[in-house]
């Protein structure tokens, strides 16, 4: 009598799962994206689910399984800009100015949405949200960095990184005062340069003490 060989359910369950998983990933992603873009074209105050389903091509009842209020798809947002906005996190005055040159990329790259962010309400509440994040970063970077200097100096050194370098800064240089990609960067690149290197001179000054 020829041997049956014994399926192994488990197996398929697992490959099913992963299957899934990838799948709600994918719609996840699109739904958000189709946020996105709905963000940067309508200018609108706020934005619509079910203009939101059309655009990801899913049913409305799709999006509120995957996102159940509007807080929920403007976190969503938020951790979609936060995935474009990844950069390795600086640890010294050499790291941040690349963070600061990444920072800048990505503005550059994503022109649209920044200004949607600054533009409309949904884009502005994502850029809060975002701002306090990399306020923190900047916070603790400092902190180990400048670990010397005294702490009003360092606190002085946060506030000029966390305003001085945003998104409002790029823009004003962009749109309102009409500098090219490359001199706005070139331009950034050396208001950052001066304070790094006089932070540096300062850290190394107190080291010595």
């Amino acid at each position: 009598m020829a041997s049956v060989e014994k399926k192994r359910p488990g197996k398929r369950r697992a490959y099913h799962s992963k299957l899934r998983q990838k799948q709600a990933s994918r719609t996840r992603q699109s739904i958000v994206e189709a946020l996105a873009e709905q963000v940067c074209e309508s200018g609108r105050s706020d934005f619509s689910v079910a203009e939101v389903a059309a655009r990801a091509e899913v049913s409305e009842r799709t999006v509120y399984r995957y996102f159940p209020t509007r807080d929920d798809l403007v976190e969503g947002l938020d951790e979609y800009l936060e995935g474009l906005e990844e950069t390795e996190l600086p640890r010294d005055g050499d790291s941040m100015r690349e963070h600061m040159s990444q920072v800048l990329r990505f503005f550059e790259d994503n022109a649209a949405l920044v200004e949607a962010g600054h533009l409309t309400q949904i884009g502005r509440e994502v850029r809060q949200r975002g701002r306090e994040r990399r306020r923190e970063t900047i916070r603790e970077t400092i902190d180990v960095w400048l670990e010397p200097l005294p702490a009003l100096e360092r606190r002085r050194a946060h506030a000029v990184f966390a305003t001085m370098f945003g998104s409002a800064t790029w823009r004003a240089m962009r749109r309102e005062l009409g500098l090219g990609r490359a001199e706005t960067e070139a331009t950034i690149r050396w208001v950052v340069d001066l304070v790094v290197d006089d932070l540096e001179r300062r850290r190394r000054d107190a080291e010595a003490r």
